[in-house]
C-alpha cells in the first residue's frame, strides 16, 4: 500500500469534521498516484478508502491531479487513458453508485421532474 493511503481514512474523516464545523463541503482534491502503476488502484485503493472514510457520506468531491505531457517526464499523469494499466479499473470506479461524472449530471438549468435523482436517467 502506498504510504499516503495508509492513514487516508483518518485524514479524510478529520477533514470532513472540520468542514462540517465550518459549514463547508468536504472535498479531496489534487490526489492520485503518478503513472498509476497498480492495475486496480481506483477500486481497491482509492474507492475502498473513500468508502471507509466517508461512511457518513461526507466527502462530496474527489479530483485527481493533472495529466501533463512533457517529453522529459512521460510518466507524469494521474488519470488513466485508453490502454493504460488501470484504465479498465477506472471504468469500474466510475460506475460505482456514489460516483457522478459529467455524463451523469442533470441539466442544472432545468427543473427536475419530481422524484428524479442525479443518476436516474443513466443506465449501467
Amino acid at each position: 500500500m502506498e504510504p499516503i493511503l495508509a492513514d487516508l481514512p483518518t485524514k479524510l474523516s478529520i477533514m470532513a469534521r472540520l468542514a462540517a464545523r465550518h459549514q463547508k463541503i468536504a472535498a479531496f482534491t489534487e490526489t492520485g498516484l503518478e503513472a498509476i502503476p497498480h492495475e486496480n488502484w481506483w477500486t481497491q485503493m482509492l474507492l475502498n478508502h473513500l468508502n471507509v472514510a466517508s461512511a457518513e457520506k461526507s466527502i462530496a468531491y474527489v479530483l485527481v491531479w493533472r495529466n501533463a505531457y512533457h517529453k522529459s517526464k512521460t510518466e507524469h499523469y494521474y488519470a488513466p487513458f485508453p490502454g493504460q494499466k488501470s484504465a479498465k479499473d477506472f471504468v469500474a470506479f466510475s460506475r460505482d453508485d456514489r460516483m457522478v461524472f459529467q455524463n451523469r449530471v442533470p441539466n442544472l438549468y432545468k427543473k427536475p421532474k419530481k422524484g428524479t435523482s442525479v443518476g436516474a436517467s443513466v443506465s449501467k
